[in-house]
């Protein structure tokens, strides 16, 4: 989430970590209620372009159980996508190569994909930052089914 979330958090003087107390106060900024401050940078779906925020999910590229403190609310460890890729993403059955191409685990075969109506290609419409790509070089390690390239 862009740094303005981050820094609400921090503001209140309490340690950002995943738990029970500090967990409410500090993951407002990851649903569908976001602040508006904080969609500047993720407002249309970062594949499909969709724009309609009813339609969008601000999706953590390294799960948020996994973060170290500052990578929850850090804006190049989020995306926004359609509930359809959000799932497949956070499932482990997609990823993103460093190129921004969508890479799908290999049991997703075609004939799931068109029956989900999924292109035979998709990819990031715009450049991952270098931020960006360690965290999508973690979820291609640690959460991607497949083999990735």
């Amino acid at each position: 989430m862009p740094i303005q979330c981050y820094e609400m958090v921090v503001s209140l003087s309490i340690p950002l970590r995943v738990g029970r107390i500090v967990a409410p106060l500090a993951r407002p900024c990851q649903y569908s209620e976001i602040p508006t401050r904080c969609r500047t940078q993720l407002n249309v779906c970062s594949v499909l372009g969709v724009t309609n925020s009813a339609l969008l999910i601000a999706s953590h590229i390294k799960p948020w159980s996994k973060c170290e403190i500052g990578e929850h609310l850090d804006s190049d460890n989020g995306l926004f996508l359609v509930p359809t890729l959000d799932k497949l993403f956070h499932t482990g059955f997609m990823t993103f190569k460093d190129n921004g191409e969508a890479e799908f685990w290999t049991e997703l075969d075609a004939a799931d994909r068109k029956r989900r109506q999924l292109p035979s290609k998709l990819s990031l419409r715009k450049p991952m930052s270098s931020g960006m790509k360690a965290y999508m070089a973690y979820h291609r390690k640690e959460v991607f089914k497949g083999d990735s390239e």
